[in-house]
């Protein structure tokens, strides 16, 4: 191997521990309450009661969440307790109005960040979604999925809380949300 082909290789391996330990040391992490526009207008809040975020910082992830939310709602969002979040703010400001009108047809709402005031906080990748999972606004889990089955799965996923003994589900839990037992 060459002087340079080693320098690539060593470079490429660092670049990976920083991803890798840039993304553990996110977990753990307190969120602080964010403040986002949803695709309605309205304004929305990180708190304690999410526990699942749905991230994405291009389109590519928002195209990911768009085709996994076929069939599904906001009622899927809301009994997970879970938010979709869209950094949009590296587009132009004429995209931006673009994205906020295609987002405002969709059958769940979208909160933007059209700042980047969330980068800094939130663990977003490009070209995938990220999944966020929270206990009282603390991170607890990151997936940053590229696969739209994968994605459904994790939309359709039960997310109520279990007693850590038991493996039952806690006694303050929401509804499940399978299509099951709907």
């Amino acid at each position: 191997m060459t002087l340079g082909n080693q320098l690539i290789s060593t470079l490429i391996a660092g670049c990976l521990c920083l991803t890798a330990s840039a993304q553990a040391s996110d977990l753990g992490k307190q969120l602080p309450a964010l403040t986002f526009k949803d695709s309605k207008g309205q304004s929305q809040t990180l708190n304690p009661d999410l526990r699942r975020l749905y991230l994405s910082a291009d389109r590519q992830g928002g195209g990911l969440i768009k085709e996994a939310m076929k069939g599904l709602s906001q009622t899927d969002l809301d009994a997970q307790q879970a938010a979709a979040i869209a950094d949009i703010s590296d587009a132009p400001g004429f995209v931006r109005r673009l994205i906020r009108g295609s987002l405002e047809d969709r059958s769940y709402r979208t909160w933007m960040d059209e700042s980047g005031h969330s980068r800094p906080h939130l663990p977003y990748r490009e070209k995938r979604v990220t999944v966020v999972d929270l206990e009282q606004m603390t991170i607890t889990a990151i997936r940053h999925l590229g696969d739209v089955d994968a994605l459904r799965a994790e939309l359709q996923a039960d997310t109520t809380p279990t007693l850590p003994a038991t493996g039952a589900p806690a006694a303050a839990a929401s509804p499940p949300a399978s299509d099951a037992e709907r």
